[in-house]
């Protein structure tokens, strides 16, 4: 299964589970570099038990994907239905990022939207720019097509930091509109190829700025 099959299959796995009774929102973390699941996390209305809602989840992905997901990987919050915000759930989660056919070092990024619809976008090289920098601009061109009203958004920098046993990629990102520049900051620990650990890291930036709950 390609990337973009894995990833496309992960989004519809999001969606079946928020059909489920009393469940509002649903993110799912793959395990970096392989096809699994390493944590599910889930938003839902106060109701149900929630060892039901988990045994309904395990069933759903059983049934309908094949996997098995241990129970303990499922992370439930229940809130009351006034104090629920559907902002989390439209988060663009990360499709593919993919080099360019014909075009040396360039870089096409692959965005879902929370609606399912697919926005790409892609960067070619600034001389000898590494790719995880093409890569991190090429994921913020792709935002500016999700975002309704989009600032100015640069890449300031982008660095790989050892923190203890493991490494990590650092986006530094700039967002600018009339009134303030303010900056952001996003990271991502190394598990994937470096470009897609870069898109990752940006996307870790601005969601928290413009798609967090």
């Amino acid at each position: 299964m390609s990337v973009r099959d894995w990833a496309s299959q992960v989004a519809e796995m999001e969606r079946r589970i928020e059909r489920l009774e009393d469940v509002q929102a649903s993110r799912i973390v793959p395990t970096p570099g392989r096809r699994d699941i390493e944590e599910i996390h889930i938003i839902a209305h106060r109701g149900r038990r929630p060892k039901q809602i988990v045994r309904d989840i395990e069933s759903l992905l059983f049934v309908h994907f094949g996997c098995h997901v241990d129970y303990r990987k499922i992370s439930l919050v229940q809130l009351d239905e006034g104090n629920f915000t559907t902002t989390w759930a439209r988060r663009p989660r990360l499709i593919s990022v993919e080099e360019v056919a014909r075009q040396q070092g360039a870089i096409r990024v692959t965005l879902m939207k929370g609606s399912g619809e697919e926005v790409g976008a892609s960067c070619t090289p600034k001389g000898e720019e590494p790719l995880t920098s093409v890569a991190a601009r090429a994921c913020l061109e792709a935002v500016r097509g999700v975002l309704a009203e989009a600032p100015e958004l640069a890449l300031k920098g982008i660095a790989q930091v050892s923190i203890g046993e493991r490494d990590a990629l650092f986006a530094w990102v700039i967002a600018r509109d009339p009134s303030a520049t303010q900056d952001l900051l996003g990271a991502c620990f190394m598990g994937q190829d470096e470009p897609t650990t870069a898109a990752l890291a940006v996307l870790d930036s601005v969601n928290r700025r413009f798609f967090a709950g």
